[in-house]
């Protein structure tokens, strides 16, 4: 059913976060003094943005906040405006009260769940769509998934994906990742834990605070706990590998070579595999000719920040846009504008 009449977007927008915001049990949940009957969408967004942030930073030492968003404040400012889309959008499951108690599961989650994207109950409820259903978020779905939604506002209630499916407009499912590399484009694949074969080429990838070690393009590997700054590494098969994910890399002369921080470069700049070390974009993507930047497609790239939203974007070869909002492509190609899907565009899809 598509949604119509006379109401303008915004008085439309006013009353769906309105209705967004039930709930009535008086339990308070962070120890704040607010309780989910009371809490209003713009405090629970807020507390709901600040604990993302701070978890993004301090299990990544960083690296995160400054490849995403840049910084802190514009990580806070960006998550506010992601929740407050999903709170405002219709047949939704968000509410205020529920945010609060994502806020409250996500401070306690180790790390490594944080890291695969395994989400508390809270902070991934099932609405009522049936399978087959249009959707914007997944909140509005039974499965707690809605498909087609990486390069578009509308998409369909459907299952989480499984291994090996295409990730090309869909997002992965929890504990998956979308890998694109010169083997595989685009296909979700279910995160290895420590001790199990990784690999081919990083195809198949270890848990995200794991690293592979002895793989080639035609060897499996095995995936290990990396090595923290200062520690001797090796960019050859079978030695120690550098903690990606809090932004070490292997630097160094053969036999020499140790684990040392990342540089992080501004839109424009060179990136990947630089000779003084690995360069990371600040929030951006590094990308080639022919798409994101891989290692075991080519060694650098160009850094591409993040384009505004309503500004051009291309799927492929980039920029991609800000947190909160989709490079939405109509048509053909990969080329598409960065959109925020708001309460009025969501109930557009419907």
């Amino acid at each position: 059913m598509r949604l119509t009449g006379p109401l303008p977007h915004a008085l439309q927008a006013l009353l769906l976060l309105s209705a967004a915001c039930g709930g009535e049990t008086s339990t308070d949940l962070l120890g704040t003094g607010v309780s989910p009957s009371t809490v209003t969408a713009s405090q629970a967004c807020s507390d709901y943005a600040n604990t993302y942030c701070a978890k993004e930073s301090s299990c990544t030492n960083d690296r995160a906040i400054f490849r995403s968003w840049g910084d802190m404040a514009t990580c806070v400012t960006r998550e506010v405006l992601a929740c407050s889309s999903t709170l405002a959008a219709p047949h939704t499951s968000q509410s205020p009260a529920l945010r609060e108690e994502c806020s409250q599961a996500l401070a306690s989650t180790s790390c490594s769940d944080f890291l695969e994207g395994i989400s508390p109950s809270p902070c991934a409820p099932s609405g009522p769509g049936a399978v087959g259903s249009p959707c914007t978020f997944n909140a509005q779905c039974s499965t707690a998934y809605c498909a087609g939604i990486r390069d578009a506002t509308c998409g369909t209630c459907a299952e989480p994906p499984p291994a090996g499916a295409s990730c090309a407009t869909s997002n992965c499912g929890q504990a998956e990742s979308c890998v694109w590399n010169a083997e595989l484009v685009n296909v979700c694949e279910s995160y290895v834990a420590s001790g199990g074969s990784c690999g081919v080429s990083g195809e198949i990838p270890c848990a995200p605070d794991l690293a592979c070690v002895g793989s080639s393009a035609t060897t499996a590997g095995t995936c290990m706990a990396p090595v923290a700054v200062g520690a001797a590494c090796d960019i050859l098969n079978g030695e120690p590998k550098c903690d990606g994910t809090k932004g070490y890399t292997c630097v160094g002369p053969a036999g020499q070579r140790v684990c040392t921080t990342v540089s992080y470069v501004a839109n424009g700049a060179a990136c990947g595999a630089l000779a003084t070390g690995t360069g990371d974009c600040t929030a951006g993507t590094c990308y080639t000719t022919a798409g994101p930047f891989t290692s075991t497609a080519n060694p650098t790239g160009t850094c591409k920040g993040f384009a505004a939203d309503g500004a051009a974007c291309d799927t492929l070869v980039g920029p991609g846009c800000l947190s909160g909002a989709r490079c939405v492509v109509s048509g053909a190609g990969t080329a598409g504008v960065c959109t925020v899907p708001g309460a009025a565009v969501s109930a557009a899809c419907l």
